[in-house]
């Protein structure tokens, strides 16, 4: 009888364990001509778990809501996204760019962001540039205006280029934070290094907008003032 409880108590502590975790999936795809990205190391930094992409680019990891996780490969830049509900209805293809040529020091944007950027864009252009087609006679007359399909703008086919668009934007935005916030100036003002480092960045790691909207200065006491509060973390308002 003991014997049977204890199985019935750990059959159901392994299901709500089992659900309280949930799973991410999706591809990782590189910038080249192979462009599945094959055996693209998935981090979940939040939990310490580290799964490889398969063959074909497909990829899955366990996850929770909140969880911080990188897809790196040797060679190319890291993605990484924080986890939220609607991420893991729908999945996330990750996008992994050639970091060749890429200095990550000042907050000054300089000539090679500005070209790594643009090859960026030429890279999806296809994407950036791709249109909604006019609908079979219903174009206005003399070419005035477009008419647009509303079974086009609404297929599958438009909604995944749309929402393609808005991740890439996001990317590029999370690609301007990591220029200005790199490790190694943030190392070089905080004196952190290794795991320190890493969870520093991740617990203060500035907006976008943030980024864009101050000098290195602002960016400086920003770090000085957030390095006081993570050594003295009773001290936090």
């Amino acid at each position: 009888m003991l014997t049977r409880i204890f199985f019935i108590t750990v059959s159901i502590f392994l299901f709500h364990l089992s659900f309280s975790q949930s799973v991410l999936k999706g591809t990782v795809y590189k910038e080249g001509i192979d462009s599945l990205g094959a055996y693209v190391t998935v981090t979940n930094v939040s939990q310490g778990i580290v799964n490889l992409s398969a063959a074909n680019g497909s990829y899955k990891i366990r996850v929770n809501e909140k969880d911080m996780v990188v897809f790196s490969y040797v060679g190319f830049l890291s993605d990484t996204i924080i986890v939220e509900k609607q991420l893991l209805i729908d999945g996330y293809d990750a996008f992994l760019l050639s970091n060749e040529g890429v200095i990550l020091e000042k907050v000054t944007v300089r000539g090679d962001y500005r070209q790594d950027s643009l090859e960026r864009r030429k890279y999806y252009e296809n994407v950036y540039n791709k249109q909604t087609k006019v609908t079979g006679g219903n174009a206005p007359a003399a070419g005035v205006g477009v008419a647009l399909s509303p079974i086009t703008y609404f297929s599958k086919s438009g909604k995944e280029t749309r929402e393609l668009k808005k991740r890439l934007k996001k990317q590029e935005e999370n690609y301007y934070i990591d220029y200005v916030f790199s490790p190694s100036w943030v190392s070089s003002i905080t004196g952190l290094k290794d795991d320190s480092l890493r969870l520093f960045m991740y617990m203060y790691r500035p907006s976008y907008k943030f980024c864009r909207n101050n000098d290195r200065t602002a960016l400086t006491l920003y770090v000085n003032d957030k390095l006081k509060e993570y050594s003295n973390p009773k001290k936090k308002k």
